[in-house]
């Protein structure tokens, strides 16, 4: 890849990192609190995430566990 520029789209609360060639739209932890805070708001019983794998180092499932129903 070349040089990705990150964008954090505030409607969609979406993470992006793009350049010429390559467009990606990602979880990161401020786009994870924002639906989380979706989802509490709604008093929905949790949440529901595509691949745990790619969170190597723990800070997605933290941020899970650290906002989810609060």
């Amino acid at each position: 890849f070349n040089k990705m520029t990150y964008y954090f789209d505030d409607v969609a609360k979406a993470a992006i990192l793009y350049n010429d060639d390559w467009f990606i739209s990602y979880e990161d932890p401020q786009a994870l609190k924002a639906k989380i805070e979706y989802i509490n708001a709604l008093d929905l019983a949790g949440i529901m995430f595509w691949q745990l794998a790619s969170d190597n180092t723990g800070e997605l499932l933290a941020v899970i566990a650290n906002n989810l129903n609060k």
